[in-house]
C-alpha cells in the first residue's frame, strides 16, 4: 500500500489502488482511458440503442432515450468508477463529490452564468454555420440536428421529464464523473491548474465529436473545468453542465408549445451584437461574483 497522501481542499485520502502501487502515472492512465471510455461507452452503448431503440427514431423515440440513460449509466459511470479504484477505494474524495460545500450564492449564481453565456456561444456557433463546408459534412450536420431535434422534443410534461433525466440529469452527472472527476483529477497530479483546465475542457469538447459547435464545446468545457478547480467540487461542474443541457430541452419545449419572437431553437439565427456584447459583460460580473464567494472557502490546490 502506498504511504503517500494525496491533499486537496479539505480531503486527504491514500492512494492505495495498483496503479499507484506499481508507481503507473496518473497522467499516462489519463491518456489511456480515453480510447477505452470512447470504445466502451460509443460501442457497447451503440449496441444498446440499437437493442432497445429503433433505428427509425419516429417510430420509437423514447425506446432510444432510454437506452442513451442506460449506456451513460453502465458504459460511462461504471468504467470511470473502477477505472478511479486504480488509485484509491476513496472514490468519492477522489473525483471531488466528496466536497459539496459551495458557497451558498454559487448555486445561484453559476446557473445563471450559463444561462448569460448563451448568446455569446450561440453565436460563436453561428459563425461556424459560415465555414463553407463541403455538402457531404453539410448532409450530415443536418442528420444530426434532425436526430438530436427529436430526442428533445417533447409533446407533454411527463415527455419533457423523460427528456430532461435522460439529456440533462444523467449527462450531467456522466460526463463530469469521467472529465472533471477522474482526468482532471489524473491532469491535476502532473500539471499546472493552467494546463490542466485547458486541456480537460479541451478534451470535453473533442469528445462530443461534432465539428460544427467545436468551439462552444471546448469553450463551456473549459469553463465547467475551471469551476470544479477552484471550488475543488464535481457538484459545481454537475450544476453548470446541467443547466446548460436544461437550458436546451426547455427551449425546444418552449419553441414546441408558443409562437416566440426570437427562434432560440434556430441555429442560423444570429443575435444583434449588442445582444453579444451584454452576454459577455453579464457573463464577466457573474464570473467575478463567483470568484469573490470562493474567497472565503479553502483555497484551490494544484493537484
Amino acid at each position: 500500500m502506498s504511504v503517500d497522501d494525496l491533499k486537496n481542499s479539505e480531503h486527504r485520502f491514500i492512494l492505495d489502488g495498483q496503479a499507484e502501487v506499481k508507481q503507473i502515472s496518473p497522467t499516462l492512465l489519463a491518456w489511456i482511458s480515453l480510447p477505452v471510455i470512447f470504445i466502451i461507452y460509443q460501442g457497447l452503448g451503440s449496441v444498446l440503442v440499437l437493442f432497445l431503440g429503433n433505428p427509425d427514431l419516429s417510430v420509437d423515440i423514447n425506446g432510444t432515450r432510454i437506452s442513451q440513460g442506460l449506456a451513460q449509466l453502465f458504459f460511462l459511470i461504471l468504467p470511470v468508477y473502477l477505472l478511479t479504484l486504480l488509485h484509491t477505494r476513496q472514490v468519492f474524495d477522489y473525483t471531488y463529490l466528496k466536497n459539496s460545500r459551495l458557497p451558498s450564492v454559487a448555486w445561484i449564481l453559476i446557473p445563471v452564468s450559463i444561462v448569460a453565456i448563451q448568446p455569446f456561444i450561440q453565436t460563436i456557433g453561428y459563425a461556424e454555420r459560415q465555414i463553407p463546408w463541403p455538402d457531404q459534412l453539410l448532409a450530415l450536420r443536418d442528420q444530426l440536428e434532425g436526430m438530436m431535434k427529436l430526442l428533445v422534443t417533447a409533446n407533454g410534461v411527463t415527455e419533457l421529464l423523460l427528456i430532461v433525466l435522460v439529456v440533462s440529469v444523467i449527462p450531467a452527472f456522466a460526463e463530469e464523473f469521467y472529465f472533471r472527476g477522474y482526468l482532471l483529477r489524473n491532469f491535476s497530479r502532473t500539471h499546472t491548474p493552467t494546463v490542466t483546465v485547458v486541456l480537460t475542457g479541451t478534451l470535453f469538447g473533442l469528445f462530443h465529436f461534432n465539428l460544427f459547435q467545436i468551439t462552444g464545446l471546448i469553450l463551456l468545457g473549459i469553463y465547467f473545468s475551471f469551476l470544479v478547480w477552484y471550488f475543488q467540487s464535481l457538484w459545481a461542474g454537475i450544476l453548470a453542465h446541467f443547466t446548460n443541457n436544461f437550458l436546451a430541452v426547455m427551449i425546444y419545449y418552449l419553441s414546441s408549445q408558443m409562437n416566440l419572437a426570437v427562434p432560440l431553437d434556430d441555429p442560423d439565427y444570429s443575435f444583434p451584437l449588442a445582444a453579444v456584447a451584454v452576454s459577455l459583460v453579464l457573463f464577466g460580473l457573474l464570473l467575478w461574483g463567483l470568484l469573490n464567494s470562493g474567497k472565503q472557502q479553502p483555497k484551490p490546490s494544484g493537484g
